[in-house]
């Protein structure tokens, strides 16, 4: 009969969840589609109209200033016929509220900084705000503004999509 090194044995046991434990979703990902006034994907990879691979992300709520958040992703949606930018997290989340023991809410603050063909002359800039409510079985976004104006409100289980129109 083999034996199980006791180093083994205790990383088994420490790592099985107790009967309590509460399991919690994450639902934080933004979905950032960028279009023009028409309706055109300005994410498209090589176009030189667009912003594909020259978007930039500073965090506000940093220590530091100008500090880049690092993570963004460009993806094409289901449909295979939509870029969009994904923001999974990085910027510094601050709490807000946790007067409820059961429930917080975060906020986090970004620039987004978007040029066209990688040319510093031509670039837009916006304020993301992302508000984030936390309770032990759930972390999710509930509510994005762009520029102070509010372009998202999580309701259900929707995916988290923005469009912005530039």
């Amino acid at each position: 009969m083999k034996r199980i090194p006791i180093f083994l044995l205790f990383l088994i046991i420490s790592c099985t969840p107790g009967r309590d434990e509460v399991i919690q979703d994450i639902d934080q990902r933004l979905q950032f589609y960028i279009q023009d006034q028409n309706g055109q994907d300005l994410l498209i990879p090589g176009d030189s109209l667009g912003y594909a691979g020259s978007i930039n992300l500073f965090d506000l709520n940093a220590d530091r200033v100008n500090v880049p958040i690092s993570g963004i992703t460009y993806k094409l949606d289901s449909t295979s016929m939509h870029h969009y930018m994904e923001y999974i997290g990085g910027a510094t989340r601050i709490l807000a509220d946790s007067i409820d023991e059961g429930k917080k809410i975060y906020f986090s603050d970004y620039l987004m900084t978007m040029k066209k063909n990688m040319q510093a002359a031509v670039a837009d800039s916006d304020t993301v705000h992302i508000v984030y409510q936390w309770t032990p079985a759930l972390f999710q976004v509930s509510q994005v503004e762009v520029n102070k104006k509010t372009v998202f409100t999580k309701n259900s289980d929707s995916q988290n999509k923005i469009i912005l129109v530039k």
